[in-house]
């Protein structure tokens, strides 16, 4: 269970860092 929970986790930081990442170009001119 604990491997699936780091799994998610890393999942759910990888997508997180990526939109803000996104809107970070965005606001870039």
């Amino acid at each position: 269970m604990e491997r699936r929970a780091t799994a998610h986790l890393r999942k759910v930081n990888r997508a997180l860092l990526g939109s803000r990442l996104c809107l970070a170009t965005r606001k870039l001119p």
